[in-house]
């Protein structure tokens, strides 16, 4: 019997499906998520704990990790592993209500590492989250349903080319590390998953970026011009945007390039 189905059993924990609940029970995968994360000893933050297997990973590499976990039935599991442990600290709070600023301070106001295994239903607004904020993340080191991962690294003209993508291709240099059958899981999922790491590009990215993008893509159908009036740009502003740009008036937001829209935003929201 695994690790994983013991401290359910023992813990009379049954795991929520609904909130994608599928423990990482291999053990060379967790440590090549945490070697990938942190292996430099970086601050460590962790979205979904759960039973704290890769919170422990992460804690052996890591010089502090904060450790975020939504479901309050894993606080005893989490608080007697981690009750010695001098560089955890567990949060229990909803990853996307939390405060970013009071992670960071729990993280020493430095430079920091993201690992996560993320639940297909909140992929997305995770990732916006931790993408659009400001604070210095060095990497992230994501577990995702493989299907998931192509919206990271997808090119215009996909049909998974959205706000996700240009974000993060933005900020990060994206790669997929490995993939992890479901026999990897405890319980088992109905799906493989991709582990994929976003590593800090450096570059000035405008603040504005995540809601223009939003704006572009609220509704395919419509093109870039159609939908940032709507949105309440200027008509000669947007206009005049595209032309510096050299994108004709038709183009959608899914034929724009990242560095356009990066470009597009100074010109328009910055």
């Amino acid at each position: 019997m695994n690790g994983a189905r013991l401290l359910l059993e023992r813990h009379s924990i049954v795991a929520n499906r609904a909130l994608g609940q599928n423990f990482l029970v291999d053990r060379a995968a967790l440590d090549a998520i945490a070697e990938a994360a942190c292996g430099d000893g970086a601050p460590a933050l962790e979205v979904g704990a759960g039973l704290g297997d890769l919170t422990a990973a992460l804690a052996a590499r890591s010089r502090r990790v904060v450790a975020v976990e939504i479901d309050g039935r894993f606080d005893p599991v989490l608080n007697e592993r981690f009750a010695g442990s001098s560089n955890v600290s567990l949060v229990r709070a909803d990853f996307l209500k939390l405060d970013m600023e009071r992670a960071f301070e729990l993280l020493g106001r430095e430079p920091f590492c993201v690992a996560a295994n993320l639940p297909y239903y909140i992929t997305t607004p995770i990732s916006l989250k931790l993408a659009g904020c400001a604070l210095p993340i060095e990497r992230m080191c994501l577990m995702v349903q493989e299907e998931a991962a192509e919206r990271f690294s997808a090119q215009p003209g996909s049909r998974v080319y959205g706000p996700l993508a240009i974000l993060v291709q933005a900020r990060f240099a994206v790669s997929t590390l490995f993939t992890l059958p479901p026999s990897a899981f405890y319980p088992a999922p109905d799906v493989n998953s991709a582990v994929i790491r976003l590593a800090a590009a450096r570059r000035d990215v405008p603040k504005q970026l995540r809601r223009v993008a939003a704006l572009a893509f609220a509704s395919r159908r419509k093109t870039l011009v159609n939908n940032l009036l709507s949105a309440g740009f200027e008509k000669d502003a947007v206009h005049g945007a595209l032309d510096e740009l050299g994108l004709p008036r038709p183009v959608r937001a899914e034929a724009v390039d990242v560095e356009s829209f990066v470009r597009l935003t100074r010109i328009l929201a910055d």
